[in-house]
C-alpha cells in the first residue's frame, strides 16, 4: 500500500510538472514571422493581377487572381475556388480548356497563395479569415471586377464557400461545380484552445510546419507521380511570401472555431450542380459526395475512377471531359 501511495505521489508530481511546462514553456517561444522571403507582387504570373477589395477594419485586402479570357463568343464567367492548403495554381491544367465556355477567374483566398497576409494588427473586430468573411470577399471580388454572376467551381473547402454564397446571395450564381466537396467535413476546435495565449506562441510554428509539410499532400493523390517537384512548389506557394506563418495561424484560428453550417441548407440550392468525386479520395469519401448530390435538388453526380481528391490536377483530361459534357447539356436546354 505504501509503495502504491508513493507511485501515485510520483505520478502526481510528474503530472504537475508536465502541466506547468505545458502552460509556461510556450511563452519561451518568440512570436516571429518568416522573413527574408518574397513580396507577393514579385511572384505574380503574366496573366495574374491583384484587386483590392474593401473590408471593414482594414485598408483593403489585396487578392491575387489569374484571368483566362473566353476563347469563344460566350460571355459566361467561371470563378474557380481552391481548397484548404492550395491556391489558384491548382487549376492551371484546366483553365485554358475551360475558357472555351467563357471567362475564367482563379483567385487566391487570403492568406493563401499570393493574396495579402493580414496579421492581427491589420484588422479590427471583423476577422477576415472566417467562413463568413471568405464568402463576403468572394462577393466583393466579383463586384470589383464587374462580374454580375458566374458558374462557381469549388474544390474541397472551396465548395463550402460556393455553397454558402449560393444560399446567401443566389443572384450571383448561375450554376455550380463541386469537386470533392468538403461540405460534410467538420474540424471545429473549442475557441478557448485556439485563443489561449500559449497558442499564439506555438501557433506560428505549427502553421509553418503545416504549410511546408510534404505529408499532407502525399495523402491527397491516388497517383503519386502527379505530385512532382513542380506541383509541390505550386502547392506551397504561400510559403514563399514574408510572414506567411503568422497570417496562416490567424486563418487557422478563425477557421477552426467558425465552421460552416451550410450542410443543413443544401435543399435551398436549386441551381444545376455538378458533383465530381475521385474514386479514392482520402479526404472526402465518395459516399459523402454522393450524399451531397442527393441533398441538392438539381445535382448530377460523377465519380472519376483511379483518382484522389484533386481530379483537376490528377486527371485533368477526364475532369474536363466530365465538365464539358455537363456544360454542353446545360447549354442545349
Amino acid at each position: 500500500m505504501k509503495i502504491f501511495k508513493k507511485v501515485l505521489k510520483i505520478l502526481g508530481i510528474v503530472f504537475l510538472i508536465f502541466t506547468v511546462a505545458l502552460l509556461v514553456v510556450p511563452f519561451a517561444i518568440p512570436i516571429e514571422g518568416e522573413t527574408g522571403l518574397s513580396e507577393n507582387q514579385d511572384l505574380a504570373n503574366d496573366n495574374g493581377d491583384f484587386v483590392t477589395i474593401p473590408f471593414d477594419g482594414t485598408d483593403g485586402i489585396d487578392l491575387y487572381y489569374e484571368f483566362t479570357p473566353s476563347t469563344s463568343d460566350s460571355t459566361q464567367n467561371f470563378i474557380l475556388i481552391h481548397g484548404s492548403m492550395y491556391n489558384a495554381q491548382t487549376w492551371n491544367l484546366v483553365t485554358e480548356e475551360l475558357s472555351a465556355y467563357g471567362n475564367v477567374y482563379a483567385y487566391d483566398q487570403a492568406p493563401y497563395g499570393l493574396s495579402e497576409k493580414l496579421l492581427g494588427d491589420d484588422f479590427g473586430e471583423a476577422n477576415p479569415y472566417t467562413i463568413d468573411a471568405a464568402v463576403l470577399q468572394l462577393e466583393l471580388f466579383m463586384s470589383e471586377l464587374g462580374i454580375e454572376s458566374a458558374v462557381l467551381v469549388g474544390s474541397s473547402y472551396g465548395a463550402v464557400i460556393a455553397a454558402e454564397l449560393a444560399v446567401s446571395n443566389a443572384d450571383l450564381v448561375d450554376s455550380m461545380i463541386f469537386v470533392d466537396p468538403a461540405i460534410l467535413v467538420s474540424e471545429a476546435v473549442p475557441s478557448w484552445i485556439m485563443n489561449a495565449p500559449q497558442a499564439d506562441h506555438l501557433g506560428p510554428v505549427i502553421a509553418k510546419l503545416m504549410a511546408g509539410s510534404d505529408a499532407f499532400y502525399s495523402t491527397i493523390y491516388y497517383d503519386e507521380n502527379v505530385l512532382d517537384e513542380t506541383r509541390m512548389s505550386l502547392n506551397k506557394q504561400m510559403t514563399q511570401v514574408n510572414n506567411y506563418n503568422l497570417a496562416y495561424w490567424e486563418y487557422l484560428k478563425a477557421w477552426m472555431i467558425s465552421p460552416s453550417g451550410v450542410q443543413t441548407q443544401l435543399d435551398q440550392i436549386d441551381f444545376d450542380v455538378l458533383v465530381i468525386s475521385g474514386e479514392f479520395d482520402n479526404v472526402v469519401p465518395v459516399e459523402d459526395s454522393e450524399t451531397i448530390a442527393e441533398l441538392l435538388p438539381n445535382a448530377t453526380f460523377v465519380m472519376i475512377e483511379d483518382c484522389g481528391h484533386m481530379p483537376h490536377e490528377e486527371q485533368p483530361d477526364v475532369f474536363m471531359a466530365v465538365v464539358s459534357s455537363w456544360l454542353d447539356t446545360l447549354l442545349s436546354e
